[in-house]
């Protein structure tokens, strides 16, 4: 399979825009014929958009920048993607000047949020999958009252989208990774929750949205929606156990 196919995942498009190695995957992407999803977009806000909203109410409860970065690094230790997430999106705001006076700050995250972040997700992609219609993509971010606002989670029987529909059309591999993934030796608590899910949304389909949707199955998701001639780009090595058991081909970038 050519290499010049690439499907877009979640880490990618965050790491693409935050990671120190940013231009080095900018680089790599350049000239080819890249892809991403309704689904990663969902994935992105959810886990970005929703930090950034954050950070913006911590700008106005403290008085310094300095102090909002000395909340932050107090987040719990369960809590440290979250706290990892935050400083990168201070780091990428402080790219366009420095961070010391907060109302400036303020400023550029709100900048950021309203017209930077959207841009740089869908910076280099050429196709747009939509295999699962998700309705928390379609979400925008709202501001009232000097507040966000954006629906990140969403729960069964509410939703509009095609997950339901998608998994009844894909219900072979959503088997095929299940089955493969109970061969395997070892799985981490990541994976084996995934089974959990799997196994229940084989036997139900429309348990697949709500929680399993967007906290446990976003891997299986990504691995079956992507185009079977398009590399999956990613740095979560968790695909490589789901995409043996499946048509597909991860590339985890170093």
């Amino acid at each position: 399979m050519k290499m010049n196919k690439l499907f877009l995942d979640t880490t990618i498009q965050i790491d693409k825009i935050f990671a120190y190695e940013r231009e080095k995957i900018l680089d790599y992407i350049e000239n080819k014929e890249t892809a991403t999803s309704t689904y990663v977009l969902m994935e992105f806000n959810r886990r970005i958009l929703k930090d950034c909203r954050y950070i913006h109410e911590l700008l106005k409860e403290e008085e310094t920048v300095g102090d909002v970065i000395r909340r932050i690094n107090k987040l719990p230790k369960k809590w440290e993607g979250k706290k990892n997430i935050c400083i990168s999106i201070l780091a990428a705001i402080s790219d366009t000047g420095d961070l010391e006076n907060k109302d400036r700050t303020v400023i550029r995250l709100k900048r950021f949020i309203d017209r930077q972040l959207k841009k740089q997700f869908f910076y280099g992609i050429i196709n747009i999958v939509d295999e699962t219609k998700c309705d928390l993509a379609r979400e925008s971010v709202v501001e009232k009252n000097d507040r966000y606002f954006l629906k990140t989670t969403c729960k069964q029987g509410e939703m509009k989208c095609e997950l339901e529909n998608f998994v009844e059309r894909n219900k072979n591999e959503f088997e095929d990774i299940l089955n493969g993934l109970k061969l395997e030796e070892t799985l981490d608590e990541r994976l084996e929750n995934a089974c959990n899910s799997l196994e229940e949304i084989l036997n139900e389909h429309e348990k697949a949205m709500g929680k399993n949707c967007n906290k446990i199955l976003g891997d299986c998701i990504i691995s079956i929606e992507t185009p079977k001639n398009h590399k999956i780009l990613t740095t979560d090595h968790h695909y490589e156990l789901i995409c043996k058991h499946i048509d597909r081909d991860p590339l985890l970038f170093q």
